[in-house]
């Protein structure tokens, strides 16, 4: 692992102290800039550092119009992007992500660089949410989920800049938040990304591997899930069916039941409202 760099530094901006506190995840923070509405984080590309980039942007978004919801789908998107730009562009040599934040008084405009390998969006298929669950591609949706949140997507590649993603978020009208009980066999916490998503996996294999092939998995207390922690879902579902069994979401914040809609995945697995409905599925 590489030595951790200097504590992120500050420029720009009138400020008795940094607004963003975050420690170095996964050996390398670069670096953070303020200028009033406008925003920057350097970080080298690893998946530990995906939380400090969701933090980055909780942070720079604090003042703006966006509802908790547009936030949500930025961060989601944000998220995906820098995975993809994690796992593919900086396949064969890792590199620095340079994120941007930048508000308007009704929208948020993300402008990601790297200089790893180029790609083309326009031959990466969309994923078919209609299919049943056997003919499910378990990737591409990171590509899918960038649009589907983001009112606005623009690729740019450069042999000298370097690869340039812009993203804007406009303003919705409402959001809906509720309070969900908390219950269940398997218990997600928190952040369910790529750099969470093997324990969980992990978690699922050893439940079916002792046999247990009904399983209810409540949501209650996950803040946030990307296309990585959905396959790992669909993968355990795939196994639980083959296996005779089923399994189970329950317990859904209106944010993670968006996005689980969104894509179709509602048609996949059965969704419960809380873990007593969930039980009498297996009734």
């Amino acid at each position: 692992m590489c030595a951790p760099l200097s504590p992120p530094c500050w420029r720009g901006g009138s400020m008795s102290s940094p607004p963003f506190h975050g420690g170095v995840r996964g050996g390398r923070e670069r670096g953070m800039s303020m200028n009033h509405n406008r925003q920057s984080l350097s970080v080298f590309g690893d998946v530990q550092n995906l939380e400090i980039i969701a933090d980055f942007i909780t942070q720079a978004t604090q003042q703006s119009n966006l509802s908790e919801q547009d936030i949500f789908a930025i961060q989601l998107a944000v998220d995906e992007a820098c995975t993809n730009i994690i796992e593919h562009a900086y396949a064969d040599s890792p590199g620095d992500i340079h994120l941007t934040c930048e508000l308007e008084p009704d929208e948020c405009i993300i402008t990601l660089r790297d200089h790893g390998r180029p790609f083309d969006p326009a031959a990466i298929p969309p994923p078919n949410i209609d299919s049943g669950l056997e003919e499910r591609r378990v990737g591409g949706l990171g590509l899918y989920f960038m649009h589907k949140l983001m009112d606005e997507v623009r690729f740019s590649f450069d042999s000298e800049t370097g690869n340039q993603l812009v993203m804007i978020k406009r303003a919705s009208l409402s959001e809906q938040e509720k309070a969900a009980p908390t219950f269940s066999t398997v218990t997600p916490r928190g952040r369910v990304d790529a750099a969470s998503s093997p324990a969980l996996g992990d978690r699922f294999k050893s439940i079916l591997n002792r046999g247990e092939t009904r399983i209810i998995v409540d949501m209650a207390e996950v803040s946030y899930i990307s296309s990585s922690g959905l396959k790992v879902l669909l993968n355990a579902s795939r196994e639980a069916r083959r296996r005779q069994g089923q399994l189970v979401l329950c317990n859904l914040e209106p944010k993670i039941a968006s996005i689980i809609e969104m894509i179709g995945f509602d048609q996949v697995f059965p969704i419960a409202q809380d873990l007593e409905a969930a039980a009498r599925l297996f009734e």
